[in-house]
């Protein structure tokens, strides 16, 4: 991601912070990765249950994807909506 400001937008002040931070390490570490390395890494955190560590809302989601719309390009967002996709319960 470019502009890694978006954790930091007031508008997100209402999610708390480790969430935020969470959710941060995985779209940056994500962004690293290539194609063939993505479904590994998600299996990992899936079997490490840090995807289930930490519970986003339906509400916090909408509002996380919101924000994200105006910090990355459109490319950029359609594969952060894959990996928020992830975060649903």
């Amino acid at each position: 991601m470019q502009n890694q400001d978006w954790i930091n937008d007031e508008r997100l002040d209402t999610i708390p912070t480790e969430k935020k931070e969470f959710l941060h390490e995985i779209l940056f570490e994500m962004n690293q990765l290539s194609s063939k390395e993505k479904l590994p890494f998600i299996m990992a955190l899936l079997s490490s249950g840090r995807l289930n560590a930490i519970n986003f809302s339906d509400e916090e989601l909408k509002l996380i994807i919101h924000v994200l719309k105006d910090y990355t390009d459109e490319k950029e967002f359609t594969r952060f909506q894959g990996i928020l996709q992830m975060l649903r319960h």
